[in-house]
C-alpha cells in the first residue's frame, strides 16, 4: 500500500511541475503526449504509440510519460526535470531555415555529451568495473573529461569539444532556471543529480582543468571559493579514474572477439530534425566518437545506436536490447533550449 501511495505522489508531483512549467513558457504550437509507458525508458516493447496531437494557441499544461521512475536501470540521460516541448522547437523552426548555426551548436554540444555519457553507461554495463557512488554521477563525469581531454583530436577539433562541454553545463543551467521561474518541484529521488548540481560538476571540471586559463569562472557563476578551491583537484582524481577504466578495458580486450557498434538511423519526423540529422554526419560526431569507442572499450557482444522518434526527449542505453537510443524529440529539446543560451559568458571564456 505505500508503494501505491508513493507512485501515485511522484505522478501528482510530476504533472504539477509541468503544469508550472507549461505557464512560463511562450505562446507557441506543442506536440503534447498522453501520459504513456512508450517512451525509450520503458522496456522497448513493440506495442504501437499513441499518435501525438497538435495543439495551437496558449498552452496552459501538458502531460509527459511518467516512464522515468523505472528507467535508470538503463542508464537514462535525464536531464533535470523533463518535459515534453519538441513541438514548439519543431514547429518554429521548420518557419525559418536554414536554422540558426549558433542554436545548432549548442544542440550538437548537447548530443555530443548525451551521447558519451551513455557511452559511458556501455562501458560500465560491459565492463563492470567497480563504481562507488550512483552510476549516472560517473557517467557524467567520464562524458565531461572526454570532452575535455581527447585521447585524440576529434573531427571538429579540441577546442570544440571545450565548447561542447560548455553548452552542456549551459543546458543544465537553463533547464533548472526555467523550473525555479515555474516554481517546478525537485526530484530529490532521482538517480541522477538535479540539473543545477550537474551544472556546477561539469563546471568545476572545466575551472579545475586550467584554472589559470578558466580563472573568471568561480566568479561568473558564483561558485563559493571552498568548492572552486577543489575542482583541480576533482578534476585530477576524475582524469586518474578515467585513465585507470581505460586502461581496466585494455587488459579485458580481446582483438579477435571484440565487436563494433553500428549505427542506424531511422526517419526524422520533421525538418528540424532532418537538418540536425544531416549536421551530427556532416560533422562526423557519431563516427568518429564510435571509433574511437571501439579502440578503447571491447565489446564482446554487438550493439547499435539507434537514432529514433520516441515520443519522449531523452537517450537511453537499453541493455537487454543492446540498444543506445537516442530520441530525435531530444535533439528538439535543445534546439528549444538553445533560444536561452548565455552566449556572451561561453564566449568570454573561449577568448581567455
Amino acid at each position: 500500500m505505500n508503494t501505491v501511495l508513493a507512485r501515485a505522489e511522484e505522478r501528482t508531483t510530476l504533472e504539477q511541475n509541468s503544469y508550472r512549467l507549461a505557464e512560463n513558457l511562450p505562446n507557441a504550437p506543442l506536440l503534447m503526449y498522453p501520459t504513456s509507458d512508450t517512451g525509450p525508458c520503458s522496456n522497448f516493447t513493440t506495442r504501437s504509440r499513441v499518435r501525438p496531437r497538435r495543439f495551437s494557441g496558449p498552452i496552459r499544461r501538458w502531460r509527459r510519460t511518467d516512464a522515468m521512475g523505472r528507467a535508470t536501470r538503463y542508464g537514462c540521460s535525464a536531464i533535470g526535470v523533463v518535459f515534453v516541448l519538441v513541438g514548439a522547437a519543431a514547429h518554429s523552426a521548420e518557419r525559418a531555415s536554414p536554422l540558426d548555426p549558433e542554436r545548432v551548436d549548442f544542440v550538437m554540444g548537447n548530443f555530443q555529451f548525451a551521447l558519451l555519457h551513455e557511452l559511458a553507461h556501455v562501458a560500465i554495463w560491459d565492463l563492470e568495473p567497480p563504481i562507488i557512488g550512483p552510476e549516472e554521477y560517473a557517467a557524467d563525469y567520464l562524458a565531461t573529461i572526454s570532452l575535455l581531454r581527447p585521447l585524440q583530436s576529434p573531427r571538429v577539433g579540441a577546442e570544440k569539444w571545450l565548447k561542447f562541454a560548455m553548452t552542456a553545463a549551459d543546458a543544465f543551467a537553463i533547464l533548472w532556471q526555467v523550473g525555479e521561474e515555474a516554481g517546478a518541484r525537485s526530484s530529490y529521488w532521482d538517480t541522477h543529480a538535479l540539473s543545477i548540481q550537474r551544472f556546477y560538476s561539469i563546471a568545476c571540471l572545466i575551472y579545475g582543468s586550467d584554472p589559470r586559463r578558466f580563472a573568471k569562472v568561480p566568479e561568473l557563476i558564483q561558485m563559493p571559493m571552498q568548492r572552486a578551491g577543489s575542482c583541480e583537484a576533482e578534476y585530477a582524481r576524475a582524469l586518474k579514474s578515467t585513465d585507470w577504466l581505460l586502461s581496466f578495458a585494455a587488459s579485458h580486450r580481446n582483438p579477435s572477439a571484440s565487436v563494433g557498434m553500428s549505427v542506424r538511423y531511422e526517419r526524422p519526423r520533421s525538418r528540424t530534425d532532418e537538418y540536425l540529422v544531416a549536421e551530427i554526419e556532416s560533422r562526423g560526431l557519431i563516427e568518429w566518437t564510435l571509433k574511437r569507442f571501439d579502440q578503447l572499450v571491447p565489446l564482446d557482444k554487438g550493439a547499435t545506436l539507434v537514432l529514433r522518434s520516441c515520443s519522449i526527449p531523452e537517450a537511453a542505453w537499453v541493455a537487454e536490447r543492446r540498444e543506445l537510443i537516442v530520441c530525435y524529440e531530444l535533439l528538439d529539446l535543445y534546439y528549444l533550449l538553445s533560444a536561452n543560451q548565455h552566449r556572451g559568458a561561453i564566449e568570454s571564456l573561449q577568448e581567455q
